[in-house]
Formats: structure tokens, sequence, C-alpha cells
């Protein structure tokens, strides 16, 4: 018997024949061939794979516009109070008073009192001189008298006050100064977090694993086709 290697595609026309009812009935091709164990049924190969990037997100914080300082100027700050002043100091002033009278009224002896003589009759009828006592003549007469002497009394003047209004500096001017601070903002970025890569996959040959017969006996039933493949993998980056 003659054995050959087949392709792939020759062994599946040859299932494709086995698995025929004209096979089965009998009918088979005369002189049909075989797969011969540990022949290649698929070369091997070399297949390029691409895997993309990937790629992911950062936030990062930027300033959109600085911090600065502004000055100002601050004008005075003033106001008013209300105080009272002198217009007119106190003074004193001395006046003279006049001596005080009174009139008093007095009784002052015109004629004192004295002794006289005059005639008078006795009990028998005699005259005789007898010693007569004469009240004092008296006269009322009105007299100024002092009360209080001339004298200098001292008046005091009081002062004399007015309110006025006085305007006052409540603070002096002075600069003020005034920070702004710095402004921000998030802004995402693409970032590559694995950059895109090509591999190389080796796919090895697939190989027959048992022989297979096919009969001219007419009445011949066929196994069934075992195929098993025997795959070493190298990966090629």
């Amino acid at each position: 018997m003659r054995l050959r290697v087949v392709s792939p595609a020759a062994l599946a026309g040859v299932l494709a024949v086995l698995s025929s009812p004209a096979a089965f009935a009998g009918g088979c091709v005369h002189h049909c061939g075989g797969v011969t164990e540990g022949a290649v049924i698929r070369p091997a190969y070399n297949e390029v794979v691409h895997e993309p990037a990937v790629v992911g997100t950062r936030v990062q914080r930027i300033e959109t516009s600085p911090g600065y300082w502004t000055a100002s100027q601050v004008p005075a700050q003033h106001g008013f109070y209300q105080k009272s002043v002198v217009v007119r100091p106190a003074s004193v002033s001395y006046q003279t008073v006049p001596a005080q009278y009174r009139t008093v009224h007095e009784t002052v002896v015109v004629r004192p009192e004295r002794v006289g003589y005059e005639l008078r009759p006795d009990r028998h009828g005699r005259m005789v001189r007898c010693e007569v006592r004469i009240p004092a003549v008296t006269s009322t007469v009105a007299r100024k008298v002092m009360v209080s002497p001339a004298h200098t009394v001292a008046a005091t003047v009081p002062a004399v006050y007015k309110t006025v209004t006085v305007p006052v500096q409540i603070s002096p001017a002075r600069t003020s100064y005034q920070y702004t601070p710095a402004r921000h903002d998030y802004v995402a970025h693409p970032i590559t977090l694995k950059a895109a890569t090509a591999r190389i996959v080796h796919h090895p040959a697939e190989y027959a694993s048992r022989r297979v017969y096919l009969e001219t006996n007419p009445g011949f039933v066929p196994a069934k086709v075992e195929v098993s493949h025997r795959r070493h993998h190298r990966w090629h980056h």
C-alpha cells in the first residue's frame, strides 16, 4: 500500500468521503489512500498579535491665575465732639455799702428835780414855810443812731461759657494691603499606562495521532479517524 502525506484540506475531503452514505454502504472508492501516524496535517506558522495601548486619565491641579497683593489708600477718619469753652472768665467786683442809720427817740431832762419852799398853813392856821419837791422837767427828742458803718462788699461775677463743636482725627491715613489667593483648576490628561505592543505567536504544526486504513473491501466499515494535536507554543515578543 502506498503512503502519502496529505494536507488538512485533503484530510477533510477524506473524512467527508468516509462519512458519506455511499462509503458506509460498501461503495467506497477503491484504492483510497491513508493517513500515516505522525503526518503533518497543518504546518507551523507565526501570527503577529497586536495589543493596543492601555490609556488612563490623570487629574492634575494647575494654577490658572497666581496670587497677588493689592494696595489701597485708606483716608484718615475724622469725627467731632462738643466741649464748653469760656467766653468770659469769672471776675470779682467790689461795692461800697453806706452806713446804716435809724432814728431813736429818747427822753431827756430839761430841768432836773429840785427842792423848793412854799408857804402852807399848819394845823394851827399859821402860815409856815414848807419844803416842796419839784419834779424834773423832761422832753422827748429824736436822734439818728448808726446801725452799721459803711463797708466794702466783694461780689463774684460767674464765668460765661458756650458749647462749641471741635473736629478730631480718629485714625490717620494709611495704606491697606489685601492678598488675593491664587486660583486653581483641575485638568484631566490622558496618560499611557501601557504602550501598544506587538507580539508573535508561534503555532506549531499539527500531526495525526494514528494511521487510518481505507480498505477496498466493499463490506468494510472504516473506523473513526482520531486526530490529536500536539502543539508547542512559543511566544515571541
